[in-house]
């Protein structure tokens, strides 16, 4: 994936979810699009910073929607 696929990514996660993942606020439905977003990109090989970088947020954040999209993932299954 290159920097124009990031894009596109954004702009289907966006379309499907109809929100908008850099939105600044913290409804659940804008996060849950930021860690949908992460995860895939994770799951490509994507470092930290690069994704944190594409979202304005930090690695931690990033980390974060990790482990929490993980446990969403797990709960549901």
């Amino acid at each position: 994936m290159e920097r124009n696929d990031i894009e596109v990514l954004k702009n289907i996660v966006n379309m499907v979810l109809v929100t908008d993942i850099h939105a600044k606020n913290r409804q659940r439905y804008v996060v849950e699009g930021r860690m949908i977003y992460t995860k895939i990109l994770r799951e490509y090989g994507y470092s930290l910073n690069r994704i944190g970088c594409s979202l304005k947020k930090d690695h931690t954040t990033i980390i974060h929607y990790t482990r929490a999209i993980d446990k969403l993932i797990d709960a549901n299954d």
